[in-house]
């Protein structure tokens, strides 16, 4: 027997955990609530060195946990209690997109006082779940890994033991505030794409208008040759991370790539679903490249500016 009764917005692991401690199970496994990728044939390492029809899908595909497939709710689950709202609109799907992220402890306090009042039980929100998000898209608080009142890790503690930990002082509403901070906007971008019900977007599309928007956004770094995305997630958001030409597009990485070209959630999905601001964002992006490549060729010939 599994008692698994979401809530609204609630990550899956953390429905599933609320469940078992019902039952007096204190653990959840992986396999429970994992939603692995199904990986595309014929990419990666072949393990008989042979040649294999490389598969092409513009969608992921996924091996279901088997208590979601026994109750047929797996398509309910995938949209309404993972991340894969907003994977689907930022085209990732590739095996490196993960939907159930196996790190989701988190919480924002004042949320567990409003969800206890509200629902009568505090829970994992699936807007708090993405790794590069530090701060409550609604309250704009710090999230919180760890029990201001027992300091236990919260990937310790059981979630319904958070309700008695509320009521003590220490988890006063006086908490510190970034409303319109980068952090906060940033985690609002990816509350507003967890809203996103439509089909997977093309990765290309998603790529072309992720870069288009932050080369015309961050045109002076573009010149000095100083657009170090690393160094510039840390300065404006205070994430240390080490991006790659691989790891930028993978599902915790792309997500501030895009918001940092982008801005808002807003803007990303109308570049999206209008091709005349696609075409205009073409334009400008070909003229930023030209003016780089023609100042380029002046000062240095062998200096190279990426398209």
């Amino acid at each position: 027997m599994r008692i698994f009764a979401p809530l609204p917005g609630e990550y899956v692991a953390s429905a599933l955990k609320r469940g078992n401690e019902l039952l007096g199970i204190k653990s959840l496994k992986t396999e429970d609530f994992y939603i692995k990728p199904i990986p595309r044939v014929g990419f990666g390492i072949s393990k008989t060195l042979s040649t294999v029809q490389a598969e092409w899908r513009p969608h992921q595909e996924f091996y279901y946990p088997k208590l979601l497939d026994d109750h047929k709710i797996s398509e309910l689950v995938l949209n309404d209690h993972t991340l894969y709202p907003m994977i689907a609109a930022l085209g990732r799907h590739r095996a490196t997109a993960i939907v159930t992220p196996k790190t989701w402890q988190k919480v924002c306090p004042d949320c567990v006082l409003e969800d206890l009042n509200n629902c009568g039980s505090p829970y994992i929100h699936c807007r708090h779940v993405l790794g590069s998000v530090q701060v409550c898209s609604t309250h704009a608080c710090t999230l919180i890994e760890t029990c201001p009142a027992c300091s236990m890790p919260l990937k310790k503690h059981e979630i319904g033991h958070l309700a008695k930990c509320s009521k003590q002082g220490k988890w006063s509403r006086r908490q510190k505030r970034e409303f319109g901070s980068t952090r906060h906007m940033y985690a609002k971008f990816v509350a507003d794409l967890l809203g996103y019900r439509g089909p997977m977007i093309h990765d290309g599309t998603a790529d072309f208008i992720a870069y288009a928007s932050l080369m015309i956004n961050r045109t002076r770094e573009f010149e000095r040759t100083e657009l170090d995305m690393s160094k510039l997630i840390y300065k404006e958001m205070g994430i240390t991370s080490r991006l790659t030409t691989s790891s930028i597009s993978t599902s915790d990485k792309f997500p501030m790539y895009v918001f940092l070209g982008c801005h808002t959630a807003e803007n990303y999905l109308n570049l999206l679903a209008n091709q005349d601001e696609q075409d205009l964002l073409r334009e400008k992006k070909k003229s930023i490249f030209n003016k780089l490549l023609h100042e380029a060729n002046r000062t240095s010939p062998y200096r190279h500016v990426s398209a």
